[in-house]
């Protein structure tokens, strides 16, 4: 039997309005230690930001625009990779490995219900070992 994503996803995944400023996603991120926020217009799911595109876009200087004045749309990823509540986790980790994919936004009837990362992955593979581990005592 093949495990669901919806099993191993992190429900209701935090997001941000699409016209908020980067420093309101990076405080966001910082203070609920996550690395993606889903972008939002409303209901409509419009992409994805993470702390890394934060990150290099406050590294380079542009020249003439004030980094408090950039916008969440300005720098998201506008085609994120996005994954029914019922594609199995092989699939997914495949994908992950093949196109070096960091997230997966998850929905249901286009309706966003998760996100699964690297990091879920990671738990899930621990999880795995320690029940192995367990069953070879």
């Amino acid at each position: 039997m093949t495990q669901k994503i919806k099993y191993i996803m992190t429900p209701n995944p935090f997001r941000i309005g699409i016209h908020e400023k980067i420093f309101t996603a990076l405080k966001l991120m910082s203070e609920h230690k996550i690395h993606h926020l889903a972008v939002m217009d409303g209901d409509d799911l419009q992409g994805i930001i993470t702390d890394r595109d934060i990150e290099l876009v406050l590294d380079v200087k542009l020249e003439g625009v004030k980094s408090d004045s950039i916008t969440v749309q300005d720098i998201m990823f506008e085609e994120p990779y996005i994954v029914d509540v019922d594609e199995s986790l092989v699939n997914v980790l495949e994908r992950f490995s093949k196109h070096h994919i960091g997230s997966a936004l998850v929905t249901d009837n286009d309706q966003l219900v998760g996100i699964f990362s690297a990091s879920d992955a990671c738990k899930e593979l621990l999880k795995r070992i320690r029940h192995e581990d367990l069953s070879s005592v």
